[in-house]
């Protein structure tokens, strides 16, 4: 599951045990990095997303977790609401290099889209970074529906040949466009 320092948990084991009491109660979803082999989808650490931005909101003060997590979680929400089942069709996504994707939706065998959601374009190298993570996965994946969620930018790139589509999160979530 990770780093749990901050949490404070004595154990991963006891980690994992409380992860799954939320899950039983529909509080959290566990999202699974793609992989083609499930064993290596299994293996690998583990995204967790909850229910309802308001408990994000509510734990904020004792975890931080910043508007770009807010906005993380209100995609991940807005895929579900979509039909995008976790694990079975809604992944993230961990490029060779270790870029991290955040979402990765598979439609049949084939991922048919990433996206990345970042909330912070006025930080100097942020929008590079989200670029490259976007190409390197969309070349390893054969993706090429590659969108970043922003909290207000728009453009539409063309990046070595694959069109990149920003789109502020007000237009995503009135558009859907997952």
């Amino acid at each position: 599951m990770g780093r749990n320092t901050r949490l404070n948990f004595s154990s991963v084991t006891t980690l994992e045990k409380y992860i799954g009491h939320l899950k039983e109660a529909y509080l959290v979803y566990v999202l699974q990095r793609y992989s083609h082999k499930a064993a290596e989808r299994s293996g690998a650490p583990k995204k967790i997303y909850l229910v309802d931005n308001g408990y994000v909101a509510a734990a904020a003060v004792q975890l931080s977790p910043g508007r770009g997590r807010l906005m993380e979680n209100l995609v991940f929400g807005e895929l579900l609401k979509a039909g995008f089942a976790p694990n079975r069709d809604l992944f993230y996504y961990k490029t060779r290099n270790g870029r991290e994707v955040d979402f990765a939706l598979r439609k049949g065998l084939k991922i048919s889209s990433l996206v990345q959601v970042s909330y912070g374009f006025d930080v100097p190298g942020v929008k590079e970074r989200e670029i490259k993570a976007l190409l390197e996965a969309g070349g390893e994946l054969a993706c090429d529906k590659l969108t970043v969620v922003t909290w207000d930018y728009e453009e539409t790139l063309d990046a070595r040949g694959k069109e990149i589509c920003f789109i502020p999160l007000w237009k995503w979530l009135v558009e859907n466009r997952a």
